[in-house]
């Protein structure tokens, strides 16, 4: 399982390219995210968590951040 860490609250971010995502991080929500966004101005990855309680914004520099997350099964 490929990790990052959310620059805001820390927490793991769990990076996969399994369809759906990763189980073990599926079944661990308090400890992995499975959505996440990078700033593109600043470059910190955040939390899907983070940037949603922030409004969809980069809560360093306030731009405006997508959410991305793994691929849904069956997809592609």
């Amino acid at each position: 399982m490929t990790l990052l860490f959310c620059t805001r609250c820390n927490g793991g971010i769990s990076l996969s390219i399994l369809p759906g995502g990763n189980p073990i991080a599926k079944l661990h929500p308090e400890m992995f995210a499975t959505h996440y966004g990078q700033c593109a101005r600043c470059e910190r990855i955040y939390c899907g968590r983070c940037i949603e309680a922030n409004e969809n914004r980069c809560p360093g520099c306030q731009r405006p951040v997508a959410i991305t997350g793994p691929i849904e099964a069956g997809a592609g």
